[in-house]
């Protein structure tokens, strides 16, 4: 299988990977969807250098696993 883009109203889209990997994208968080594990990270603000786009980072949320719910607590 290869790489495949499927894009959605908003801006957003989800890009499906070999090995059953499903990643879902908007403008504030990303999805990562693998052998029943989700985990939601969120867009870190990141400041504009000499005109360059910034690098997306993001900071892990939530985790789910089958029924089971780990939730990641951060310094904020």
């Amino acid at each position: 299988m290869k790489k495949q883009i499927d894009t959605m109203t908003g801006g957003r889209f989800i890009s499906h990977h070999p090995g059953k990997v499903d990643v879902y994208y908007d403008s504030r968080s990303r999805v990562i969807k693998c052998d029943g594990i989700e985990l939601v990270e969120d867009l870190l603000p990141e400041t504009i250098i000499n005109n360059d786009w910034p690098k997306r980072s993001y900071r892990p949320q939530l985790e789910t696993c089958s029924e089971n719910l780990i939730e990641f607590k951060l310094d904020a």
